[in-house]
């Protein structure tokens, strides 16, 4: 099986000749990405020698290095839907106008609003000079989490535009550009597998009217709420369109709605007012013959349910301090729904040993993929829960090689 239909099969619960793996991408300000730099420094590096690969879409050297022995998955993108630089004026707690923004100065600049409402500042240096590799940028607030919520809402995109409005054009350049680059990689033989995207929904309102907000309109304004989520939800379906067109057959999502030990809202309100863009967005794959998974932090066992009503394919994250039991997830979900990571990046590969690495990959690919005690060889992409952050590389090492050893089907563990 080359790498295309190894990840697509696992996400389909079909039979694999070896288990995929997923890895997120490393934080940039974290410790890992300097013992990552200095790694991929080194003069002579024959664990890299053996990765080296330059394929029609770019250079695979790293991608074959934290999937060696098996196959990962990576993106093309196809576009999305534009929206211009929103700058935040901290002393009026409101934006810039288009004019306005013209003739800022560099500080005014470092506070912007994302597209969804999310306040950010940018150019921390996180840690001492020198002691971290990078800037981050932080969220201060959230835009729409004021009393005049629906009055922001409405000055802000009447402002920059209404995203939901967009229509895109099936022959628009980064369209046709995806579509070239996979018809590139398909001729070369798909060594990995290539995903498209659809934004993040429950997250995006999340991130611009939080919490207290959320809660506000799911009782005293329902209506409203429920508007907001149709307008997101139409972001998130022309973005996958987009995908779609372009040729991919997996399609990869985002919501980040768990917390430690509990989902951040109860499965009733995300029933009512955030299910619907799910099942929209899962339906929309299927009706292309994709797979779609998604990426949600925290515990989501609570959530469960509404996951399979809507017929995704795949969880990723399933991180573990969190709470969540990969046997009891299996057990739950049975074999309806690919399980995607679950390795806990944030303590057993940040404090624990190399063999301690290798002995946790080991039992989680055993409790993701065995169900009424027999093996499924299949519906399991181990991993890493989340990104990188301070890892010691030696650790990344033992996952890396534990999913080669451990991942080969059919499992013997």
């Amino acid at each position: 099986m080359n790498g295309q239909e190894r990840f697509f099969a696992a996400l389909k619960r079909e039979r694999v000749d070896k288990l995929p793996c997923h890895w997120h991408h490393h934080e940039p300000a974290g410790l890992y990405a300097k013992q990552l730099k200095a790694f991929l420094d080194l003069d002579d590096n024959p664990e890299l020698e053996r990765c080296f690969e330059i394929s029609p879409i770019g250079d695979l050297t790293i991608t074959n290095w934290y999937s060696r022995g098996t196959s990962t998955d990576m993106g093309i993108g196809a576009g999305g839907v534009p929206f211009p630089t929103v700058y935040y004026d901290r002393k009026k707690d409101w934006f810039y106008t288009v004019e306005e923004a013209k003739s800022l100065s560099e500080e005014d600049r470092n506070f912007t609003i994302t597209m969804t409402g999310g306040i950010r500042q940018h150019g921390y240096q996180l840690g001492k000079p020198g002691e971290r590799p990078a800037k981050y940028w932080w969220e201060i607030g959230k835009f729409f989490d004021r009393d005049d919520a629906v009055e922001r809402f409405e000055a802000f995109y009447n402002e920059f535009g209404h995203p939901w409005d967009f229509e895109f054009d099936p022959e628009a350049d980064p369209i046709k550009s995806a579509r070239d680059r996979i018809k590139q990689f398909d001729a070369y033989g798909f060594p990995h597998a290539v995903a498209g995207h659809a934004p993040f929904h429950f997250e995006a309102i999340w991130y611009g009217f939080g919490a207290r907000a959320v809660a506000r309109f799911s009782r005293s304004n329902p209506r409203f709420l429920h508007d907001v989520c149709k307008k997101y939800e139409q972001v998130c379906l022309v973005t996958e369109q987009m995908a779609l067109e372009a040729g991919h057959q997996i399609i990869a999502t985002g919501d980040d709605l768990g917390q430690k030990d509990r989902s951040l809202v109860s499965p009733k309100l995300y029933h009512e007012f955030f299910f619907p863009a799910l099942k929209a967005r899962c339906d929309l794959a299927h009706k292309h013959g994709a797979a779609i998974w998604m990426h949600s932090c925290g515990f989501m066992e609570e959530l469960l349910d509404e996951f399979l009503a809507a017929g995704l394919d795949g969880l990723q994250s399933l991180e573990v301090p969190a709470g969540n039991d990969l046997a009891r997830i299996r057990a739950k979900v049975r074999d309806r729904m690919c399980l995607i990571g679950g390795i806990d990046s944030s303590r057993v590969m940040t404090f624990g040993t190399p063999a301690e690495c290798d002995a946790h990959a080991r039992e989680q690919i055993k409790r993701a993929t065995t169900l009424d005690g027999a093996s499924m060889d299949t519906a399991y992409i181990p991993g890493p829960a989340h990104d990188l952050l301070d890892t010691p590389l030696a650790n990344v090492q033992a996952v890396i090689n534990a999913i080669a050893k451990y991942g080969k089907c059919p499992l013997k563990l």
